[in-house]
């Protein structure tokens, strides 16, 4: 069986920097991947990637787009 966490519509401005790493941090034990499905930020603007990118960055699992 392959455990994969899924989250769609996040919506990541530049307010929510660290807002979600501490859970994404703590997938390992429930997931051997994350997916990320759609409207992943607010406005699609290059800060607003900075920002997804940190909070996914070095995570424990692979992540998916």
């Amino acid at each position: 069986m392959v455990r994969i966490a899924a989250v769609g519509d996040i919506h990541l401005g530049e307010d929510c920097r660290g807002r979600l790493r501490p859970q994404f941090l703590a997938l390992e034990s429930h997931a051997v991947v994350l997916l990320l499905a759609g409207d992943l930020t607010n406005y699609g603007n290059a800060a607003q990637a900075l920002v997804l990118a940190d909070e996914v960055r070095g995570l424990p699992v692979p992540v998916v787009a």
